[in-house]
């Protein structure tokens, strides 16, 4: 009794809540007539119930056929996807009320804007039974209510107190969201198993066939597989689901070209086909493992009922090896896929047989001229080739965090697609992971000399076996005169998934500069067979692997092995995890891109915007002809750390003619939760050469950040480094890290490249800030120019006491004198106001800090060329003149005074003068003596390191050495770079840059400030009372000669010399230095029986440095602040 009424249900409808990076919920979508719910129904195991007001009812976007998207509480937004989303769209509509608009299946709720108007009862109080039920559901209801509200008015609070300074917000549009990672995550998969019965096209009866894979303007080739007919390659290609389609059509046909290597010549024609994607599902790939999960979470309850001869069968264990669709005949030309055939449905899996065929005439590579094809002509001139065979292919689509994505094959631009530029594009960054490979040692190696041994050394190589990528390697020390060196070396290199590479360690006998070195082993492991290591303490183990020659073979024609190398090696994409993205279960929150438009062109052209947040990337579709672009796109990305940069950056021109035109770049950690910064900005671009700054147009944008699970998760996010951990518990040096970083980011350059619509090299470069990595002199004076204006920001402390010192403002001077008087009669609050003033000072800095949030959106005109401040006016050039005036009549007395000292001088006598010399003379001999033996015993230490050709080039010394230059002035950017941002941050502190670090900043003052005033009430309560009472008593009891005594005791106990009673801790330094002690003395001994003159040099030995830690909470918050290293062109 008492209990609410249950609400009629007005339609149901089944769905999937797929959040990508998260296992896919199966439910049901309820419609009341006050709300929306979804239930999860997986079998009582992951409960899972979402409900939506219908005040709350923001917008309801229905353009995806599957998919339907629910917008509320103005910033959250729901996915659910079914067969088909026009019923429960139509239903909801027709039920709400909701405002249709131009764009089809996209309805706004209008009625929720006018303060929760849009309820059932039309506005009426809702009402509750009588009784105790009655009574918990309108608490219940209430309370809710309450902490809705009273949240969204604390945020209007403060959206409108940063706003104060006459800041003029334009209004939201209404947009269509796209999910940025919902589309670069799917991909199809094109899986190329084998052939039977292809022509023979070399002497021999024989071919060497390959396959080339061509999609949408791209392409990627199978290996090479020699002298067969019959090939079984069975490699797996992946390409970008085609962004804004739920269905695949007739123009997403799949293109294969067998071809017959010839090497050294033109390659022979084998044949063609194509696979009509056609009705094929976009989101088929979350279906599936939706489907997967569905299954298996009905098996937990169904198993006990069920025979193992009667179970189903795995999903696609039967496309994987089966032998018998190899022996099945071939199709016939009836048979090729076609729109009407049935068996173009959109399984999950699709494998078939697919019969070759000519070239087609009306085909563009029978147009244009192609040598192989006209190869082709010329061999069979009398007649029309008869094209036998078939290939043997999979495909189906699914999701880039799936296991097959580690070794499916990146495809590559082959020509470029116009139309493909017409369309919004995502991608997404490869995920990278770091390659250690550690030359430990070797054992029996083959002796190719005439001494007791080879001069072995080892060369690490990574080869791309289709010879796509230019080889990496790098190369140990030889060492002379042996079969077992130990070179105890470790090398890195970065790939990129799909790890196709193949780690190649070749071991070779160094023979000096007179000739080549000779090959003695190598040996060939594929990248991805390597283990992928995570965490520190598990390393994979040390692995003794057998040296074999070009054909394979372990040993020579003599029988002798080529020897054994000892290594480690290893795969960790820890290293770089905090660039991959993907896994939804570490949001901290999502992030909306509103890229609107663009205006100031002074003549009509063709423009498009590239945003990046994070690893995700969105180029716009391209605006031609016109002066005022709108693009009027919606994105949202899912936002992983909150120290990351959004980068709008606008082009002009195409993608093949792509010229930069500024860019709009913030942190994300400088927006507040749920507000939207909105404004057009200015874009600007720097001359290269002249460093001159040029404004270009103004670009409207519109960014909101909205927080997960209230700003939670943002807290424990800061709370943890930037960083993987591994960067600080497994450190590399500052030039490896640097070699890795900048290699990282060419990798993601040449994906963009190889994209279709691509993204031009320079373009990405500029997005990724290249120029960080190379040598920059307007970074260095940038760097300064920070430093310079951050420490003239401290003149304002003196130029605010001043001002409130001189009656320039009675009433601030009037305070002032005031509480210089109330110091004198208490100076002991000195501390706690001086706190409270900074707080206060600070708090009337926030009013105005939304404009300076849009302000640091743009670059700095003035950082940019190098100057901390705009250039002086006249009046300050003037009293510049007049101190430059004083410095030089000050430098001008110091060369009398010098040239005084020099006078007198040469008055002193000869026998000082030659006594003099003799000293600097002795010092400068000993000092370049000690230098001379310093360098040869370091030469005499350093490994050996092999031979190079180039050695013998003085350009190529000469370009060693400028590289060595190079990289010096890069580290010295970087250390500028790092000093500024560190000032910056120390400033920022106060004047809310990032406002969570502000707001506990403050805080803590003020904590700090209130401890002060107790800790002074507490001390004078303990000192007139407490003190007053123990005194007397304790005299009363004890005479004052002994509590004398007593405390002189103790004093002198505490003072004594640590050879007098030690404790533990001096006990044990002073039996380490005794043990430095005796080990210094013990080398001096040794050296002076050398006859070693450096034996005075000779100290104890250093103790051993502390193991590396991850950085402290507070630091992780301390790096997160905004810089204005992003504000530099």
């Amino acid at each position: 009794m008492g209990a609410k009424k249950a609400e009629p249900e007005l339609g149901h409808f089944d769905c999937v809540l797929a959040v990508s990076g998260t296992t896919p919920k199966v439910g049901k979508l309820v419609v009341f007539k006050t709300s929306l719910v979804f239930k999860s129904e997986m079998f009582g195991m992951d409960k899972v119930t979402i409900g939506i007001k219908r005040r709350d009812l923001d917008a309801l976007d229905a353009t995806s056929a599957l998919t339907l998207k629910l917008q509320y509480k103005k910033t959250k937004s729901l996915d659910l996807q079914f067969t088909k989303s026009q019923k429960p769209y139509d239903l909801i509509v027709s039920t709400y009320k909701l405002t249709t608009g131009e764009r089809p299946n996209f309805a706004v709720n209008d009625r929720a804007t006018k303060g929760g108007q849009g309820s059932s009862s039309g506005g009426k109080k809702k009402k509750y039974d009588s009784g105790v039920g009655g009574a918990i559901s309108y608490v219940t209801d209430t309370v809710m209510d309450f902490y809705e509200n009273g949240n969204e008015k604390l945020k209007d609070i403060l959206r409108d107190a940063s706003r104060l300074g006459g800041v003029k917000i334009p209004p939201t549009p209404r947009l269509p969201t796209v999910d940025c990672e919902q589309v670069v995550s799917r991909c199809l998969f094109v899986r190329i198993i084998g052939a039977k019965e292809l022509l023979a096209m070399d002497s021999g009866n024989t071919s060497d066939p390959f396959v080339v894979v061509r999609y949408r303007g791209l392409e990627c080739a199978t290996r090479v597989l020699p002298l067969t007919l019959t090939p079984n390659w069975d490699e797996t290609f992946h390409f970008n689901a085609p962004p804004g389609k739920d269905e695949l059509d007739d123009t997403d046909e799949v293109e294969l070209l067998v071809y017959d290597k010839d090497f050294g010549g033109l390659n022979d024609f084998i044949g063609y086909c194509k696979i009509n994607m056609a009705g094929v599902k976009v989101g088929e790939g979350d279906q599936e493992r939706t489907a997967i999960f569905k299954s298996k979470k009905s098996d937990l309850h169904e198993r006990d009922n069920k025979s193992p001869k009667s179970g189903n069968k795995k999903p696609g264990s039967k496309l994987l090896h089966d032998k018998e669709l190899f022996n099945k005949p071939l199709l016939g030309k009836g048979d090729l896929p076609s729109k009407d055939n049935p068996q173009n449905g959109s399984g999950k899996r699709r494998r078939e047989w697919i019969r070759l065929v000519s070239m087609p005439m009306d085909h563009e590579d029978s147009k244009s001229f192609d040598l192989n094809h006209v190869k082709e002509r010329l061999m069979f001139w009398e007649g029309e080739r008869q094209i036998t065979g078939a290939v043997e292919v999979e495909t189906w689509v699914g999701n880039r965090h799936d296991e097959c994505f580690r070794v499916a094959g990146v495809p590559l631009l082959k020509k470029r697609d116009v139309e493909a530029e017409k369309a919004l594009a995502h991608y997404v960054d490869p995920v990278t992971a770091l390659l250690k490979v550690e030359i430990i040692k070797g054992r029996n190696i083959l002796n190719l000399d005439d001494d007791g041994g080879s001069d072995p050394y080892c060369e690490v190589a990574l080869v791309d076996p289709k010879g796509m990528k230019p080889e990496q390697s790098q190369a140990t020390h030889y060492i002379d005169d042996t079969t077992a060196p130990e070179w105890d070396r470790v090398f890195n290199f970065i790939v990129a998934k799909p790890y196709s590479d193949v780690l190649e360690l070749r071991v070779y006998d160094y023979d000096g500069a007179t000739s080549f070195d000779d090959l003695i082993g190598k040996v060939s492991v594929p990248v991805s067979t390597l283990r992928v290591n995570k965490g520190l303490k598990n390393t994979p183990a040390e692995q003794w692997l057998t040296l074999v020659d070009k054909v394979g073979n372990t040993t020579n024609a003599a029988g002798e092995a080529y020897g054994e190398i000892l290594v480690r090696t290893y795969l960790d994409e820890e290293y770089f995890e905090h660039l991959h993205g993907g896994d939804t279960s570490c949001e901290v929150g999502r992030l909306v891109v509103d890229v609107l438009g663009a205006e100031g062109f002074s003549d009509k052209t063709t423009t498009h915007c590239v945003v990046k947040c994070g690893p995700y990337w969105s180029r716009t579709p391209n605006v031609e002809g016109s002066n005022k672009p709108r693009w009027n796109q919606r994105l949202r990305y899912p936002v992983f750390e909150p120290g990351e940069r959004v980068t709008v950056a606008l082009f002009e021109g195409d993608a093949a003619t792509a010229k930069y035109l500024g860019r709009v770049k913030l942190q994300l950690s400088c927006m507040e939760d749920g507000v939207r910064y909105s404004s057009k900005f200015q874009l600007m671009t720097q001359d290269p050469s002249s460093g001159v700054v040029k404004k270009t147009c103004l670009l409207e944008l519109g960014l909101q950040f909205d927080y997960h699970a209230g700003g939670s998760k943002v807290a424990a996010k800061y709370m943890t480094p930037a960083l993987p951990e591994k960067w600080y518990l497994a450190p590399m040096k500052d030039e490896e890290r640097e070699k890795v970083t900048k290699a990282q980011k060419e990798i993601v350059v040449l994906k963009l490249k190889n994209a279709s619509p691509p993204v031009s090299e320079s373009a990405s470069k500029q997005m990724l800030e290249f120029g960080k990595h190379e040598v920059n002199i307007g970074s260095i004076k940038s760097s300064i120019a920070r430093i310079q204006r951050v420490v003239a920001g401290f003149d304002g402390i003196s130029k605010g006491l001043t001002y409130s010192l001189s009656w320039q403002s009675i009433p601030v001077t009037a305070l002032m004198q005031v509480w210089i008087v109330y110091l004198v009669y208490y100076p002991n609050m000195f501390a706690p106001t001086c706190l409270l003033a900074t707080a206060l000072w600070s708090l009337a800095k926030f009013p105005g800090r939304y404009q300076r949030v849009l302000e640091r959106c743009t670059a700095d005109e003035w950082l940019s060329q190098g100057l901390p401040f705009a250039p002086p006016t006249e009046e300050e050039e003037r009293v510049k003149k007049l101190k430059e005036e004083e410095t030089k009549k000050f430098e001008e007395e110091e060369t009398k005074k010098a040239e005084a000292e020099a006078k007198e001088i040469l008055g002193l006598s000869k026998e000082e003068k030659d006594a003099k010399a003799t000293q600097a003379k002795l010092l400068s001999e000993k000092k370049a003596a000690k230098e001379k033996a310093a360098k040869a015993k370091a030469k005499a230490d350093a490994p050996k390191e092999t031979f190079s050709w180039e050695s013998l080039n003085p350009l190529a010394a000469l370009q060693k050495q400028m590289d060595d230059v190079f990289a010096m002035i890069t580290m010295s950017q970087t250390v500028l770079d790092q000093a500024a941002s560190c000032l910056e941050r120390v400033a920022g502190l106060l004047t809310w840059e990032e406002p969570r670090v502000t707001a506990g900043f403050l805080c803590l003052i003020l904590v700090t400030a209130w401890a002060l005033v107790y800790v002074e009430v507490v001390t004078r309560f303990f000192v007139k009372v407490v003190m007053g009472i123990v005194v007397k008593t304790l005299f009363t009891i004890v005479s004052p000669a002994a509590v004398k005594f007593g405390v002189s005791a103790g004093i002198l106990f505490v003072m004594r010399h640590p050879a007098i009673f030690p404790d533990e801790k001096t006990k044990a330094l002073q039996e380490a230095k005794s043990r430095a002690q005796k080990e210094a003395a013990l080398a001096l001994t040794l050296a002076n029986e050398d006859g070693d003159d450096e034996a005075s040099a000779v100290v104890a030995p250093p103790m051993p440095r502390a193991p590396p830690s991850a950085p402290i909470a507070p630091l992780n918050v301390f790096f997160r602040m905004p810089t204005n290293s992003d504000r530099l062109l």
